[in-house]
């Protein structure tokens, strides 16, 4: 019991996984992924990633609940190049998520992989 305790301390420590779009992709398509942007709605409306939550990050608290129910998937936080991600990302981790990630390089990186973009 304390060696599980030691783990979790330490997995949540070293904070959360960064990864490429590349690696997004296959998450997403194999162990369905869900994407949270946490960009302002206005700039989250112009292009997101396909199927994206939207959860502006100053408004995690009110909109909690609609990351609960997907709380034993993968959860992967984007935001415009990945350097503010990693606030929220620790938040889910200390609130009971398993299996947080960071795109690193942000929606940035997503669009210079060449991948697709919901417009709309």
């Amino acid at each position: 019991m304390i060696a599980i305790a030691i783990f979790e301390l330490k997995a949540t420590a070293m904070g959360p996984k960064r990864i490429s779009p590349q690696m997004l992709v296959q998450l997403i398509n194999h162990e369905d992924a869900v994407v949270v942007d946490i960009r302002m709605k206005d700039i989250f409306k112009k292009s997101h990633v396909i199927n994206s939550i939207n959860v502006v990050a100053a408004e995690l608290e009110r909109k909690f609940d609609r990351l609960t129910q997907h709380k034993e998937k993968p959860i992967v936080i984007v935001d415009a190049v990945g350097q503010q991600s990693t606030t929220i990302a620790n938040k889910l981790i200390k609130d009971g998520f398993g299996d947080i990630r960071i795109l690193n390089g942000g929606i940035k990186a997503w669009q210079e992989a060449g991948l697709p973009l919901d417009k709309g």
